[in-house]
């Protein structure tokens, strides 16, 4: 009979296995943002997130499924996906439709760097064949719960195919803004709108963190944004880690391949006055029957 493991032992299987790229592991990240944008009494709005997908043989195949299995579990209106869902080649589509086609709820994507330096065309093809609608340079109007919403999607940043004009151009009214870019810098270039919320990726949180040393790297290729919450000109704006990788599959913890799911809200005492800026605080997405795995 072999003697059960360690926690020590399961600890260190476990990390090696996210340093090792190999792991099907998904970190769950939710998050409950509250923000001055929503009226009192606004019924709010639930998204996932994903990112940088790169689908192919760097990435687990049963890390995009858990990833999927889990943005199901918590029930969000809206899935939300920015970029990068190839990595060298075409040859992986299939694998991305059949994944993304299990998604319940409707779901929106823009494209990355990636993307187009293999074939954009192709890759809105698959994703719309998922039945994931693609945003480029474009809004879609939603009504969630009775409330109306603006999704913003721009094309990729990196390889200058945003538009922020043509993105931004049939926008009119007060709905509520949410915009996805791949890159978290270009929130710069629409601040002036005031979106509640930006969604971006690209940086795989660093995917390998070491003492402050990669993060010193990106910053110096001009990334400022690599992981995580930011206020960029007073807009909350989120980047995700990330599910998969381009190059080498290596990770270490604190870059661990995620899925975020985030919860939008008015700020919620109706006797405070409301702040300028939003707040963000940790949420469990899931029924009190749920678990909540970081």
């Amino acid at each position: 009979m072999t003697p059960p493991r360690s926690p020590a032992a399961t600890g260190l299987r476990r990390a090696l296995h996210h340093a090792l790229g190999r792991s099907p592991h998904v970190d769950l990240h939710a998050w409950y943002l509250e923000t001055p944008r929503l009226p009192t009494g606004h019924p709010g709005l639930r998204l996932a997130h994903m990112t940088d997908l790169h689908v192919g043989r760097v990435t687990p195949q049963a890390r995009l499924d858990a990833a999927v299995d889990a943005v199901n579990a918590m029930r969000p209106d809206i899935v939300c996906l920015t970029g990068d869902y190839v990595s060298h080649s075409l040859r992986y589509l299939k694998r991305l439709e059949r994944a993304l086609s299990r998604l319940e709820a409707p779901t929106f994507a823009v494209y990355g760097n990636h993307d187009h330096w293999n074939g954009a065309a192709e890759v809105g093809r698959a994703l719309e064949q998922a039945g994931v609608r693609m945003l480029v340079n474009a809004a879609a109007q939603l009504s969630v719960r009775g409330a109306a919403w603006r999704l913003v999607g721009l094309d990729d940043p990196v390889t200058k195919n945003h538009d922020v004009a043509t993105a931004f151009g049939e926008i009119g009214g007060n709905e509520p803004l949410v915009v996805l870019s791949h890159l978290a810098e270009a929130t710069h270039e629409f601040a002036a709108r005031s979106p509640a919320l930006v969604l971006s990726g690209h940086t795989h949180g660093g995917q390998v963190r070491t003492g402050g040393l990669v993060d010193h790297l990106l910053r110096r290729l001009g990334h400022a944004y690599i992981i995580g919450w930011y206020t960029v000109d007073r807009v909350p704006v989120y980047v995700n880690r990330g599910l998969g990788a381009a190059v080498f599959p290596w990770r270490t913890h604190h870059a661990a391949p995620e899925v975020a799911c985030i919860e939008l809200a008015p700020y919620g005492d109706d006797e405070a006055p409301i702040p300028s800026d939003s707040r963000v605080s940790r949420r469990n997405p899931f029924d009190k029957s749920g678990v909540l795995e970081d």
